[in-house]
């Protein structure tokens, strides 16, 4: 799997075309939107595919990327 987690912060008037192409790409990825902490305006949008990561920054010019080396945390219960 991929350990690289995509971090993306864009306006959250673009939020729509970021789950057009998340229908187009992968819809059965996981994608996590949550509010930005420091202004209200924003949205962060966490993925670990490739893909969808450069299509969202491809397609909103004003979003910014960080990536991020963490590993996936399996819970067994």
């Amino acid at each position: 799997m991929n350990e690289v987690l995509y971090q993306i912060g864009l306006p959250i008037e673009n939020l729509s075309t970021v789950l057009m192409n998340w229908t187009c790409y992968e819809p059965r990825q996981k994608m996590l939107i949550t509010p930005s902490c420091k202004t209200a305006d924003l949205v962060v949008v966490e993925t670990r595919h490739f893909e969808l990561a450069s299509a969202i920054v491809r397609d909103i010019p004003v979003a910014r990327l960080a990536e991020l080396k963490q590993r996936i945390k399996e819970v067994k219960l």
